[in-house]
């Protein structure tokens, strides 16, 4: 049984395919295999799977809270740019007057 590239670095798998590479049936005198024997090897197989699909159920959950997060993260940096450059762009009304008041004896040239 050849492995998915992908699965072959999971422990559970590589434990499941190995199971699956030693199991051995009971025979019967006459019919082959014994049916009890052939149901207990899959109950084992299926509570094996169920194990592997469970860790990548939580894992799953796991990286889309992360995912979550750096959206949120992500957009407060989008945020925080789009001020900055508002800022850049259009920075603030200076307060107060604009030119120096003219002075009180006759302006500037007197």
């Amino acid at each position: 049984m050849e492995l998915n590239s992908n699965l072959r670095y999971m422990p559970e798998i590589q434990s499941i395919a190995a199971y699956l590479r030693q199991m051995q049936f009971k025979r019967k005198a006459f019919g082959g295999c014994d049916e009890e024997s052939v149901l207990d090897h899959i109950s084992q197989i299926t509570l094996q799977y169920e194990a592997v699909v469970s860790a990548l159920l939580l894992s799953t959950e796991q990286s889309a809270r992360q995912i979550a997060a750096l959206q949120a993260q992500l957009e407060q940096y989008r945020q925080a740019q789009a001020d900055q450059a508002q800022a850049i762009w259009y920075p603030p009304a200076p307060q107060g007057p604009v030119y120096p008041a003219w002075p009180a004896q006759g302006g500037y040239y007197g």
